[in-house]
């Protein structure tokens, strides 16, 4: 039996499966496998559903595959295990009643390490998040705690709580490139999110680049790209870029070799013994 993990409600979960003789060659089932042979079984014996079920077509003999959506039915709800049977009425394999366990998955069921799992409330601000209804009411609880946005508006947005009020359940984050919905599912991590693997969208990783480029190397503030703050990219233009010398003047340009980017003044005689970069004393 695969466990599939925990997900979301309104994921499309894909469920493969095998069919082997008594030889432990490949078969297919003596007929065609319908939605109504799989069981989807909630929280034991609770609830039992075919809702959402489809059987796709098989790709080669004795491969077989399963698709479940959680989207539909009133079934799937969140805080639940479910685990996926086949008991077909009268398909068999190779001659015998084929009746099996084939999977099983949950949906927003908190896992080891997770201090919270939830969607968001609905949008405060671009540094405030409303955590769910069963987050803790204590005051500071989830302070160091990351937030990762596993599905909906933000999706993949990764943020550090600074500062968690209980009475409100709001926490403070620093500012979310993209603010967060009551569709914004979130998963809170307690201690370290070293262990967290998540991919930035492409624009993001430009964006945070292009941060990187324009640091102020002297307050370490993001600034603008101007002729008189020391940023990362002048520093690299002086290596890479045009530049002309006017008297003690150098002039440096941008990645156009035409718009100036800074200039540096140089003293001293004879050899250079200082160099003047804007924003200098």
């Amino acid at each position: 039996m695969i466990n599939l993990g925990n997900f979301v409600p309104g994921n499309t979960l894909e469920i493969p499966f095998t069919t082997q003789a008594a030889d432990g060659a490949a078969i297919n089932f003596s007929t065609t496998l319908e939605a109504v042979d799989i069981v989807v079984f909630k929280d034991g014996v609770t609830t039992v559903t075919t809702t959402g079920v489809t059987v796709l077509t098989n790709p080669a003999t004795g491969l077989n595959m399963i698709q479940i959506n959680t989207a539909t039915g009133t079934e799937y709800t969140g805080g639940s295990r479910f685990h996926v049977g086949v008991s077909p009425s009268d398909e068999t394999v190779d001659g015998v009643a084929a009746k099996a366990w084939i999977a099983t998955f949950t949906l927003r069921i908190k896992e080891p390490g997770m201090s919270l799992v939830g969607y968001s409330g609905a949008f405060v601000s671009a540094t405030v998040i409303q955590f769910p209804a069963a987050a803790s009411a204590t005051e500071g609880f989830y302070n160091g705690h990351a937030v990762w946005v596993a599905a909906g508006t933000g999706l993949n947005q990764l943020a550090i709580v600074e500062a968690y009020v209980g009475s409100t359940k709001r926490t403070t984050v620093r500012t979310l490139l993209v603010n967060l919905d009551a569709t914004s599912f979130l998963q809170v991590f307690a201690g370290s999110p070293d262990a967290i693997t998540v991919t930035l969208p492409a624009g993001e990783r430009t964006e945070l680049a292009d941060v990187v480029l324009d640091r102020n190397l002297a307050t370490g503030a993001d600034t603008s790209n101007n002729t008189t703050t020391r940023t990362v990219r002048q520093a690299l233009r002086t290596l890479r870029n045009r530049f002309s010398t006017s008297g003690s003047t150098v002039t440096f340009f941008k990645e156009d070799d035409s718009t100036v980017s800074h200039t540096t003044v140089l003293t001293g005689s004879p050899g250079v013994t200082e160099a003047n970069p804007p924003g200098g004393s």
